[in-house]
């Protein structure tokens, strides 16, 4: 009974960090300044530690992505809540961190194609995702590293929802094959339509012809 009243213990903790982290994303403003002063006029509705929270997490961390650490706080911390089996949520842990991560490097690879490493466009995906999205452009170019990235998801979603990545692509190339055959099918019968129809107009018109000769 003890260990259960601290399982949901941790568990409330886990989802009330998970809120507030929520809130302080929420409520950020690039004007806020990073300080201990209360002189300092704060937008943040988590104050002062909303404010670093949000920095760290925007700035430094996976920028506007962040928010998919909230969800995993209170996936955690209802898992820690209710009793569930934590290879479960180990398991979507891992597969949902590198999905946002994944997708933040995707993110800023396609909107900041050409930029310095410290810019205020990093919000988006943070320093890490900007820093690693220049590191790959740098090794492999653009057009690989957008290709790479989203592949990189497509497989991730599959392995985690256990999808056959096999079995679409099976289905669109018989769709394709079935396409082109049923396409150069109705290509041949309408050549032969128009065979016919320009052999009856011969026909007709060799007969008027005959007609006017008698």
């Amino acid at each position: 009974m003890k260990e259960k009243l601290k399982q949901e213990a941790i568990g409330v903790l886990f989802m009330i960090t998970a809120i507030l982290t929520g809130i302080s994303l929420a409520t950020y403003s690039p004007s806020d300044v990073l300080s201990m002063s209360r002189f300092f006029l704060i937008e943040n509705a988590m104050g002062i530690a909303g404010v670093f929270i949000a920095h760290v997490l925007i700035k430094y961390g996976m920028g506007y992505f962040s928010w998919g650490l909230v969800l995993l706080l209170f996936v955690w911390g209802w898992t820690f809540f209710a009793a569930k089996d934590y290879r479960k949520t180990w398991r979507f842990t891992f597969y949902w961190f590198l999905f946002i991560l994944l997708s933040a490097l995707l993110t800023t690879t396609i909107l900041n194609r050409q930029v310095p490493l410290v810019t205020p466009d990093f919000n988006i995906s943070g320093f890490v995702g900007g820093a690693l999205s220049i590191l790959l452009m740098d090794w492999l170019g653009l057009i690989p590293s957008i290709l790479i990235l989203a592949v990189a998801i497509v497989v991730v979603v599959s392995l985690y929802f256990r999808w056959s990545m096999y079995q679409p692509l099976n289905r669109l190339w018989k769709y394709w094959t079935e396409s082109c055959h049923n396409w150069r099918i109705s290509r041949k019968e309408r050549k032969s339509k128009e065979k016919r129809v320009k052999a009856a107009k011969k026909g007709k018109t060799e007969k008027k012809k005959d007609k006017k000769n008698k």
